[in-house]
């Protein structure tokens, strides 16, 4: 038995019914599924709820039902739990997702086989003087006033790099 978990748009209804088909399916195989609590409020799905702080613990698979927004909402929710996730493309554009809807049951048997490659992405750890957070692939960086430059300290994999002085920096 594998856990499964699944983050939702929250405004598409489309969301709710790939979490329904996915639910039957994994409950079908014997599997274990989880959604975050405010997505299991939400959407009134008769399923194991957890909070953000817990959800990825113990997850052998996420499952991002919607578009980009969607994909980087999971990536920040589980990025410290080294979790895999498979994206489902329910947005415009779909970048970041792997698949469309009509390709879940078989994305499912596909990774519960073992038949399946997990591609490896780059998380930025961004952090300044107010906040912190996690970024998938690139981080823009920009000053807060016109007129003034920002100091911007880059470190790769905890070791020092450099220091930049520029209106902004994307990395």
């Amino acid at each position: 038995m594998s856990r499964v978990g699944l983050v939702l748009h929250q405004e598409r209804k489309e969301a709710v019914q790939a979490a329904k088909k996915a639910l039957r399916w994994l409950a079908r195989h014997g599997h274990d599924a989880r959604l975050l609590s405010e997505d299991k409020r939400l959407t009134g799905l008769d399923v194991r709820g957890a909070g953000e702080a817990r959800f990825g613990q113990g997850l052998d698979l996420v499952v991002s039902l919607g578009g980009d927004g969607t994909m980087l909402r999971t990536v920040r929710i589980v990025a410290e739990h080294d979790v895999p996730i498979l994206g489902v493309n329910l947005g415009q554009l779909g970048y970041l997702t792997e698949i469309d809807p009509p390709e879940l049951d078989a994305a499912f048997e596909r990774f519960f086989a073992g038949k399946h490659r997990i591609e490896e992405r780059m998380l930025l750890a961004i952090t300044s003087h107010e906040d912190s957070w996690i970024a998938l692939n690139e981080a823009v960086l920009e000053r807060p006033i016109a007129g003034h430059t920002v100091q911007i300290g880059v470190e790769l994999d905890g070791d020092f790099f450099t220091t930049y002085a520029a209106d902004g920096l994307i990395a």
